[in-house]
């Protein structure tokens, strides 16, 4: 049962939602590599990319080769990662406690705000999440049989994750693995040739990648020239850790990130963590152990140079199990654990009532709400609503056949099931049903129409950089030009059809102005442009959206 619906949700809605953020990136050098066929030199614009390793784009490759390259199919590696991670995850928590608990786990962490937004996403971070785990999980399995077969899988995990997301991935695996090692008394057993053999193939794996880019012939015709393997190494493993334009926020911040990510669950890991803590000794050799190589990794996010909330994600399926054991018998002399279940009982209960009676919101849409919200989104909720409160219906029957029917304990399954299937509804079938309001992908999949018969390079992006999105939607086959330098592009082009893209605000329409006051002639009226991003009612006059001019630059055009 949780199988069939955890594949169902993730896989919801998956392309509806338009790209967002980072996934601009992935898809572009995705697409770029496919037109190309260059799978060696990531690049964005022609320009060598090497902010991620290799694999965060290759996974998405086979997918957009077979089918083409949309939202849907370069989402589809985060899904299978998310699998991937949930499994994991229950082994772990079967591996230190039993089948029950293992179960309430992975019911957790799917209705984490953490995993089921970045499950589908177009991004390598749950990929990486799930390396974490997979390694953790081998460790556990395999600790007390260190055979060359154990110690090569181990190491190919770590490989693997490196090359998804970067070095310090193998620093969380260490940190988390190393209290149990102590513990257990094994380190020494791992101090062999069979060890160092197996270390020596995984770090060589890791190279692997590079060195193909580095000995490919890379760049195109008309492109920039990439970057060499060992320099795409430098800067993707490297650099990311040393350079301080990735620290991002401050030391502290990940304190109040780590209860945001594991969201609605935040209250009850927190009163768990701390409860465990004061009853460590009360706890298994190998929970008590886990617990402190959280804490450790913990420790090494928050004063780790690169810091970004979402960076959290590995830690993420293991406050689930530490999640899952308070909800189940292993926290049952804590008597905060009681507080906050009954005050998420309550807030679910109400949450699934409001959701149930929404569409009474149907007749208020143009009157007192300002959009026509989309007719899915009522159907979604109410389907939701009434899912939870159904559920809820059996929790108090002695013999509780939502508990039986999903294996968990007596009450935790209502709770449990109820928040998995609200949380998840929100954000696989409800949130990417308001894309319809993101304005972005409707403009540039209307201005791609307008651009046919002009050529990429006489193309100008206006602005010191060119979005992912812009360039994945706009669907070019060459790089366009991207430069604040208007009058040149223009001088360059007399006598063609151009088009002149940007992000208009103020700073934009200043440069522009300043750049057409050095020719012969004004081209074009900079407060109104030919075609532009719509603004909706909400957005403030400050936001800034794109815009686009398209012109014939006349013949005789000169500067000043």
């Amino acid at each position: 049962v949780f199988w069939c619906f955890a594949a169902f949700m993730l896989l919801i809605y998956l392309g509806h939602n338009a790209l967002w953020g980072l996934e601009g990136r992935c898809a572009e050098v995705v697409r770029e590599m496919m037109l190309t066929m260059d799978f060696f030199h990531p690049e964005i614009n022609g320009v060598a990319e090497t902010g991620r390793p290799p694999l965060s784009y290759w996974t998405a490759l086979p997918a957009a080769i077979l089918f083409g390259a949309d939202e849907f199919t370069l989402r589809l590696p985060g899904v299978f990662a998310g699998l991937v991670l949930l499994w994991a995850t229950g082994k772990i928590a079967q591996k230190l406690f039993d089948e029950q608990t293992a179960l309430v786990s992975v019911w957790v962490l799917f209705s984490t705000y953490g995993f089921i937004f970045w499950s589908r996403i177009a991004a390598p971070d749950i990929a990486n999440a799930a390396a974490v785990a997979c390694a953790v999980m081998i460790f556990l399995y395999r600790e007390e049989n260190p055979t060359f077969a154990n110690y090569l899988i181990f190491y190919l995990l770590l490989a693997l994750g490196t090359l998804f997301k970067g070095v310090p991935m193998v620093g969380v695996v260490l940190l988390l693995i190393l209290p149990i090692a102590v513990k257990s008394g094994n380190v020494k057993r791992y101090m062999n040739i069979k060890h160092i053999f197996a270390l020596l193939i995984g770090t060589a794996i890791v190279f692997v990648p590079y060195l193909f880019s580095h000995v490919a012939e890379g760049g195109n015709v008309g492109r920039v020239a990439a970057n060499s393997g060992f320099e795409m190494f430098w800067q993707s493993q490297v650099m990311r850790i040393l350079d301080a334009r990735y620290a991002g926020e401050p030391v502290y911040s990940y304190i109040y990130h780590l209860p945001r990510i594991l969201l609605p669950w935040s209250a009850v890991f927190i009163v768990g963590a701390i409860g465990f803590a004061i009853r460590r000794r009360e706890l298994t050799t190998e929970f008590s152990a886990m617990l402190a190589g959280m804490g450790l990794a913990f420790v090494l996010f928050c004063f780790s140079g690169s810091r970004r909330w979402y960076y959290l994600l590995p830690l993420v399926p293991f406050c689930s199990i530490v999640t899952a054991a308070v909800l189940c018998k292993w926290a049952e002399k804590m008597p905060a654990r009681d507080l906050v279940v009954k005050i998420m009982r309550f807030c679910l209960l109400i949450t699934s009532a409001i959701a149930f009676v929404f569409p009474v919101a149907i007749p208020l849409q143009g009157v007192v709400l300002n959009y026509h919200i989309p007719a899915g989104v009522f159907v979604c909720c109410c389907t939701a609503g009434a899912i939870s409160l159904v559920i809820f219906t059996f929790d108090q029957e002695e013999d509780n056949a939502v508990a039986n029917f999903f294996g968990m304990p007596h009450k935790t399954a209502s709770l449990v099931v109820g928040v998995a299937v609200m949380f998840s509804a929100a954000f696989t079938a409800v949130i990417p049903q308001f894309t319809i309001f993101r304005t972005e992908k409707q403009f540039l999949t209307a201005l791609k129409s307008k651009l046919e018969g002009i050529a990429p390079e006489n193309i100008l992006f206006y602005g010191n950089d060119v979005n992912g999105r812009v360039l994945f939607y706009l669907n070019q086959v060459r790089p366009v030009k991207n430069s604040t330098d208007l009058d040149g592009f223009l001088m360059d082009n007399r006598s063609k059809r151009v088009a002149v893209i940007t992000q208009y605000g103020k700073s934009e329409i200043d440069g522009i102005n300043a750049s057409l006051g050095k020719l012969s002639m004004y081209l074009f009226e900079t407060k109104h442009p030919h075609y532009s991003e719509e603004r909706l009612l909400h957005e403030p006059d400050d936001k800034k959206k794109l815009a686009a001019w398209v012109f014939d630059v006349p013949e005789n055009l000169s500067g000043k």
